[in-house]
């Protein structure tokens, strides 16, 4: 009662009436409004490295070395030698990887390599080392050599590369070692850099200043890989660091795991060199406690099986906190190695570094370091666990939001390819919100997770449409049955085909879930009324138990769509919420229910203050006294890491060891720990 009081008293001072005007009636036997026991949740999506970097406890970043944002093919080494203009954070790039079988493949079917704005690989004969560009419609195609020295040729995008091209030089270095385009190119990697500046281009120290760069590695056979960096990743920035005379790069001939083939290879011309990876801004370690490394690995080349040593170190390799040695010789196959290291101390800003104790080279793929104590063993760092535990959340909304649209569709969340074992998971280009999802926070963690909040899930699927794709409704039928898949590993018997998936990680009983969203912010696609419908009928028919949220109140459009529940986004100022507040108590009773599941003070608000709770605080008021239309809610974002802000504000802000809740979260907290099953009517006379 003594929030209620306080809150009413800020209240009268946000509409300038002086408290001492006031006198407070609570009318207890006037009428009492039940409220919806699931009106207060959580909404988690993966952004700001909510997930990865995040909630997620896995300490290497990019383990998988998918991520070629962080990971160029083979460029660490010549860092250096890129012009400063080059690695600047303006120069951002798209990221494609498309993997040529021969010189046959119909252009048609590379659709996850085809985009308006990139220039496509047909082929490359071994033998004369001539290549041939597609659909080169942008100004110029700069080709840099493999030294990174010097551009190769300009080629002018109207015109074939060989009777089109023109050789462009950096000022003040000598061409005498790249006589021809041909030759420069079988020898080894390049990276090529498309001018995407419209009309002339303005030059710094001989360099144009805008364009996008694609790192392309010259095949040995016939099998050609050409990778394209994504437009949100820093072209300099790693995960993956050489140490004393290592060089990294990676391949993807002869994988650990088919499903994710790229992988990492350290070459060390010396002993004591390899690679480190620092995690997510420096990983955080605990005087005492333990953490699990386990990583697949196997050697190449011609020399003999060196051995590798493990170590937990300080940032700049100074101080060792933890080694381990006992992987012995590392053999020609690949093979999985682990052991436990302990830390001496604590140190919050520390990396993982594994060196080769002789010349040699190895492979590495899925490199992992995880906490020993884990949550009931469920990868979930504990204080951020905490955090939302404190919340006592109804629900939770996950995973997204836009993240679960993708900004095409094969960048969307496809849950099929986030079970299973986290080694055979690919991961995905998280490109609406800038960085790489290894995807070992999945589908079933996600599950595991309202578990253990003891809330129940609601699941947003993917409906066909991403930001910039839809699919046509009459070609929507497999992603309707990934929907009523997904439901049946949720919820089906063990003994079902995915149901049995679900229990072979370790969870026999089904989770009971009921709730699912249909798409994220949709409705303004013209093919979503379509394929909701579609979604609906067939979920309905099969699952008529689950609860259907819609994008839009779609009862109104034409031809109308039964509608259960359906989503409302609001993020406005202070002023605009307290306006707002009384706007649900005129909504049609006799209509479908209402999710507010995205919410926030977004003018005004910094990075998370009183003003901006107080606000939001207001608006919940209105969505308390409605909770028979308004039946559930969750504020947004939920988490931030504070090194890698793409939203502002969120509720609970955190590093590598600490975390905060904002006054947004304790705004939360305080709603939904103090929820009551009904509301009696007061009024506030002067």
């Amino acid at each position: 009662m003594a929030f209620w009081l306080l809150f009413v008293a800020g209240a009268a001072v946000l509409c300038g009436v002086k408290a001492a005007d006031q006198t407070l009636e609570i009318d207890l036997k006037g009428p009492i409004m039940d409220i919806s026991p699931m009106l207060w949740g959580i909404f988690f999506e993966e952004i700001n490295h909510a997930g990865d970097g995040g909630l997620y406890a896995e300490m290497v970043q990019n383990r998988a070395f998918e991520d070629l944002s962080n990971v160029p093919e083979n460029i660490s080494q010549y860092k250096s030698l890129l012009p400063t203009d080059l690695m600047s954070t303006d120069n951002e790039v798209f990221v494609r990887h498309c993997d040529f079988q021969g010189y046959a493949t119909p252009i048609s079917t590379d659709l996850d390599c085809r985009d308006s704005s990139f220039a496509l690989v047909k082929g490359l004969d071994g033998k004369n080392g001539t290549i041939s560009f597609l659909s080169l419609n942008f100004p110029n195609f700069y080709l840099l050599s493999k030294d990174m020295r010097m551009v190769l040729a300009l080629i002018d995008g109207s015109k074939s590369f060989v009777d089109g091209a023109s050789f462009y030089q950096r000022p003040g270095l000598s061409d005498s070692s790249m006589t021809s385009f041909e030759s420069a190119f079988m020898s080894g990697y390049f990276l090529a850099v498309n001018n995407s500046c419209t009309g002339s281009c303005s030059k710094t120290n001989g360099w144009p200043q805008c364009f996008d760069a694609v790192i392309m590695k010259s095949p040995n056979s016939s099998h050609a890989t050409f990778s394209i960096r994504p437009s949100n990743a820093v072209l300099t920035a790693t995960t993956w660091l050489p140490i004393g005379s290592a060089a990294i790069h990676t391949e993807t001939m002869n994988p650990f795991s088919k499903t994710s083939p790229r992988y990492g290879v350290v070459t060390a011309s010396q002993a004591n060199a390899g690679l480190s990876n620092s995690g997510y801004w420096g990983m955080n370690l605990g005087k005492g406690k333990k953490y699990n490394l386990r990583f697949f690995a196997r050697s190449t080349g011609s020399s003999s099986a060196p051995s590798v040593v493990a170590m937990l170190q300080s940032m700049d390799g100074s101080m060792t906190y933890s080694v381990c040695s006992e992987f012995g010789a590392i053999g020609g196959s690949w093979k999985n190695y682990s052991c436990q290291m302990t830390s001496n101390t604590t140190d919050s800003n520390s990396r993982l570094s594994i060196v080769l104790t002789s010349p040699g080279s190895v492979a590495l793929d899925m490199v992992s370091l995880m906490p020993d104590a884990l949550p009931n063993g469920y990868p979930f760092r504990q204080d951020l666990l905490d955090a939302l535990q404190a919340m006592k959340p109804a629900f939770v909304r996950f995973p997204g939001g836009t993240y679960i649209d993708g900004m095409t569709l094969d960048k969307a969340f496809l849950w099929k390819k986030t079970v299973g074992p986290y080694w055979e998971r690919p991961g995905h280009d998280n490109a609406v919100w800038g960085y790489w999802s290894d995807d070992g926070l999945g589908y079933y963690e996600y599950l595991v997770l309202c578990e253990m909040l003891n809330a129940k899930p609601v699941w947003v699927i993917n409906n066909g449409i991403s930001v910039r794709e839809e699919v046509p409704t009459v070609e929507i039928e497999p992603w309707v049955q990934d929907a009523l898949d997904s439901i049946e590993f949720a919820n089906g018997p063990d003994s079902s085909q995915w149901g049995s998936v679900r229990a072979s990680m370790g969870h026999r009983e089904p989770f009971n879930m009921t709730y699912m969203a249909i798409g994220n912010e949709n409705c303004g696609h013209k093919t979503y009324l379509g394929n909701y419908a579609a979604f609906y009928k067939a979920i309905k028919t099969k699952y008529p138990y689950m609860q259907l949220i819609a994008n839009c109140d779609l009862t109104h459009h034409n031809p109308p769509a039964t509608t259960e529940i359906w989503d409302f986004h609001i993020y406005t100022s202070l002023e605009d919420f307290i306006n707002r507040v009384h706007i649900w108590d005129s909504y049609d009773r006799s209509g479908p229910k209402v999710f507010n599941s995205e919410y926030a003070t977004t003018r005004g608000a910094g990075k998370g203050n009183v003003i901006a709770a107080a606000a939001e605080a207001a608006w919940m008021t209105g969505l308390e006294r409605n909770s028979d239309v308004v039946v559930m809610a969750s504020y947004a974002p939920l988490f931030v890491n504070d090194n890698n802000r793409r939203w502002n504000p969120d509720a609970i802000v955190f590093n590598s060891s600490v975390w905060y809740g904002t006054p947004s979260y304790w705004n939360q907290v305080k709603w939904s720990v103090e929820l009551s099953s009904s509301l009696s009517t007061f009024l506030i006379k002067r």
